[in-house]
């Protein structure tokens, strides 16, 4: 009897522990099939690449598909505390994968990291909220979420900021490390990564940010980061290390968005920068036409043209305490660095401005339409057009079809999207067809 007593004394207990911790796991998983082409231009060795069918199981309209864990409790006082850990995953092998850092398959990474996404704590009140960890840049929010991609294919919002350069993506931007090789990203030998702190865009590490109380609708976000971290006890703050073995100082990132309504236009600013990299502005307007059509226009400005020298393929000398030359962490990442590839130089950064038009159209309570444009304004201008249809099964399971083209050296679809080149005359025009289900929970 004692025992009983004692089993249902400590169900209570977990019961009401759960009761003020609400715990939810939520996601989006996302497969399609897809058709792509190459045309144009050659690829590798004077050849041109006809794609042709492939499964997509990292997320074209989701970009990407991802799954996660987040839980809230009330503190009192108006106060709640919380905390979300996010991961993307690819539906072709069940891998971590694009749309975040650390996974196997993401752009210029594959430290493993369990949560690839994001991995934040914080804590919100009548002050607004605090949050700490790897994170969405606001900024990136913004040009993303704010300028249409809740309505829709993602793989259209992602690759129109790219037009801008990789460092308007907030993509290349690595953090601190005590690594081998003379605290080198890449491996000589192997080219694999050592870095402990990477990322490749959207979602910043070490980062802290803050999020203002709405003001008349209004609300300012505000985002920074430390100049090192630590990992299994480990601190570093030297940072990634140049040919001559000296610390590089491009740890530093900040972000800062406004966002609000001038009547009945939603509108958004937005300014990033990342020390000694670049620096970028944006805006954006959304404007509901009707209670059918919605019309948003986009404009972004990123200025790569003071990013500190770096050199090409593999450094030599040799970094001291090391007997092979080793590998620049960003010349041996095709495009991470917005650069001029008329000759396949690194280090000439870009200063880059684009704009966009995004439409979306209501057909039927289930079925809508959209049309997307974007171009930016190098010597060899880029452009990239999209066309989809999205038709809502229930509240949480859609199926599309979509068309992306992009001329210029501009990608058209999501999976492809580090194939970008800037200023190459010979650069490849792309297509891409996808057909996709995705179902969220």
């Amino acid at each position: 009897m004692k025992k009983t007593q004692v089993a249902l004394a400590a169900l209570a207990l977990v019961a009401s522990t759960a009761a003020l911790a609400e715990v939810t796991v939520y996601g989006t998983l996302e497969a399609a099939v897809g058709n792509a082409n190459r045309t144009s231009a050659p690829l590798v060795g004077g050849q041109s690449t006809r794609i042709g069918n492939y499964f997509d199981g990292t997320g074209s309209w989701s970009a990407p598909s991802h799954f996660g864990i987040k839980g809230s409790e009330d503190l009192g006082n108006g106060m709640k505390a919380s905390f979300v850990l996010e991961t993307g995953v690819s539906l072709n092998q069940g891998a971590p994968t694009s749309g975040g850092n650390g996974g196997a398959t993401a752009i210029g990474n594959g430290t493993g990291a369990l949560f690839t996404r994001e991995s934040k704590v914080g804590i919100s009140g009548d002050f607004g909220a605090f949050t700490f960890g790897q994170q969405l840049s606001p900024y990136i929010v913004t040009n993303v979420v704010g300028a249409g991609a809740g309505m829709g294919p993602g793989s259209f919002f992602v690759n129109r900021m790219l037009m801008s350069g990789f460092g308007a993506a907030a993509v290349n931007v690595r953090g601190s490390s005590a690594t081998p090789n003379g605290g080198q990203a890449f491996d000589a030998t192997t080219g694999a990564l050592n870095s402990d702190f990477n990322y490749d865009g959207f979602f910043i590490p070490n980062a802290i940010q803050y999020q203002s109380p709405a003001f008349n609708g209004w609300v300012l976000n505000a985002m920074t980061t430390t100049s090192g971290g630590a990992v299994d006890g480990l601190i570093s703050t030297t940072g990634r290390q140049n040919a001559n073995g000296l610390p590089v100082d491009t740890e530093s990132y900040q972000a800062y968005t406004l966002t609000g309504s001038i009547g009945p236009v939603g509108v958004g600013a937005g300014y990033q920068s990342r020390k000694n990299v670049n620096n970028s502005i944006s805006f954006y307007g959304s404007l509901p036409v009707t209670s059918d059509l919605t019309i948003v226009a986009s404009y972004i400005s990123n200025d790569e043209t003071k990013r500190l020298p770096q050199t090409a393929g593999f450094i030599t000398p040799a970094v001291a305490g090391n007997a092979a030359a080793q590998i620049d962490p960003v010349a041996a990442v095709a495009g991470m660095q917005t650069q001029n590839n008329a000759t396949g130089a690194a280090g000439t950064g870009l200063k880059i401005g684009s704009t966009s038009i995004f439409a979306n159209y209501r057909l039927s309570d289930a079925l809508s339409a959209q049309f997307g444009y974007a171009r930016n304004d190098t010597t060899v201008e880029q452009s990239l057009t999209s066309l989809s249809m999205k038709y809502n099964l229930s509240k949480q399971t859609f199926t599309y079809v979509s068309y992306a083209a992009a001329a210029g050296g501009a990608e058209a679809s999501f999976s492809s999207r580090a194939n970008f080149r800037f200023n190459n005359a010979a650069a490849v025009s792309t297509s891409n067809v996808m057909v996709g289900l995705a179902h969220s929970f």
